[in-house]
């Protein structure tokens, strides 16, 4: 029954650890496709600044 018991706890501790990991690694994901969207909105909105600027200047 102690075995038993010992098991069940360390199979949640394993499960609580896998929790807290993935949790984590959905986190580290979040913000790295928040920064890569926030990168890839700079410069595409700079490029189509840019020739926004230049095709009123051609006018």
């Amino acid at each position: 029954m102690l075995a038993a018991g010992q098991f069940t706890a360390a199979k949640i501790k394993h499960g609580k650890i896998m929790l807290s990991c993935s949790m984590m690694f959905v986190i580290l994901s979040l913000m790295l496709l928040r920064t890569m969207i926030h990168w890839i909105y700079l410069l595409v909105g700079h490029h189509v600044s840019h020739f926004l600027l230049e095709a009123f200047m051609l006018e």
